[in-house]
């Protein structure tokens, strides 16, 4: 989702804390078509947890990715 860019600093510093964070496979058609949108006042919340060493992605049942 988009979050108004003030809440980027608080939001890294929520990841910071977490040993690890899990999301589902987000590449959805919706997910496709907003990350390449660039905004002045908001960032994408998606794309900031995608560069975070914590990250486990979840593509299915059967597979994963840690990063």
């Amino acid at each position: 989702m988009y979050v108004w860019a003030s809440f980027l600093s608080e939001f890294n510093d929520i990841l910071d804390k977490a040993d690890f964070i899990i999301t589902d496979d987000l590449a959805m058609q919706w997910y496709n078509l907003a990350h390449w949108v660039e905004k002045d006042t908001s960032f994408f919340t998606t794309d900031t947890i995608f560069t975070r060493k914590n990250l486990i992605k979840l593509w299915n049942d059967r597979a994963s990715y840690i990063k």
